[in-house]
């Protein structure tokens, strides 16, 4: 299995897994949608992180059928999970049925999706109440993600383990129900970087 494992101390929730995804446009070779368009580029996962039963995964792998497989041996005994997104994102990017913002969803995958993603109960969280969270630290733009990923640049990539890192920590802060001790992490994890990076020690370099 391809995880980077953090332990997070206290605790959280144990009944629902919580998701956040990294993903860049990759070409489709032209599919056609129902709509009759045709969908140049999709958005394809490459990091997924996970925090569940007392720790955060980061899931990564170049194979997008590994990533996939292990994603889903790492969330296997878990009922639901939840995520935060516009247009439910993550989910149905890993269901393999996302297109691009402004058109509907596919109705069945048409490219590299979880197996059977009807086992778990997919919550969106991302207009439910939830905890406020500390100014968020030094940080690559969401939208820099995919490039700082491929750079051959050790601290930019560094850099993208802590972004994703920070996301599911902030989940699990918001929703996640943490005790004193999980939160007081979460928010130290999303607020300072170099308290975020030696979390992840010498794994993500």
């Amino acid at each position: 299995m391809t995880y980077l494992t953090v332990k997070v101390p206290g605790r959280f929730r144990a009944d629902v897994a919580f998701l956040d995804v990294e993903t860049r446009k990759v070409p489709t070779d032209g599919f056609v949608m129902q709509n009759g368009e045709v969908l140049r580029n999709r958005w394809q996962a490459f990091l997924v992180g996970m925090a569940r039963d007392g720790e955060i995964l980061i899931a990564y792998h170049p194979d997008e059928a590994i990533l996939l497989r292990d994603v889903r041996l790492a969330l296997y005994w878990h009922k639901a999970i939840a995520y935060s997104a516009t247009r439910e994102f993550d989910e149905m990017v890993l269901k393999g049925r996302f297109t691009n913002a402004r058109r509907a969803h596919e109705p069945e995958p048409f490219y590299p999706h979880l197996f059977r993603p009807q086992d778990w109960e997919w919550r969106n969280m991302r207009k439910e109440p939830s905890e406020p969270m500390a100014l968020r630290g030094n940080d690559v733009p969401s939208r820099d993600v995919p490039s700082w990923w491929t750079t051959r640049d050790p601290d930019k990539r560094m850099t993208v383990y802590v972004h994703l890192l920070r996301d599911v920590a902030e989940l699990v802060a918001r929703y996640g129900e943490p005790d004193d001790e999980c939160w007081a992490w979460c928010q130290a994890v999303f607020s300072n970087y170099d308290f975020a990076k030696g979390q992840l020690g010498k794994l993500a370099s």
